[in-house]
């Protein structure tokens, strides 16, 4: 594979990242951990939300945002 050659996509990968807002502030600013978890790739964004929040309730942490990251292997290059 070289230059402007056709790229394919090996396979798709979907990450739930739920992000907890520990309660400490360094700097003012909220100090952050961030848990993240595989999702089938046909979960739907509701089910990724309900997920994070049932994994969320085995924590001593707040919800502070959920994101979803859709990661893309290409073919390797030869």
């Amino acid at each position: 594979m070289g230059l402007n050659d056709p790229v394919n996509v090996d396979l798709t990968q979907k990450v739930a990242v739920l992000i907890l807002d520990t309660g400490v502030l360094k700097n003012e600013k909220p100090v952050l951990k961030r848990i993240r978890f595989p999702v089938l790739s046909t979960a739907t964004n509701q089910q990724v939300d309900d997920a994070a929040y049932a994994l969320a309730e085995y924590t001593e942490y707040s919800v502070y945002d959920i994101e979803i990251q859709n990661m893309d292997s290409l073919d390797p290059i030869d």
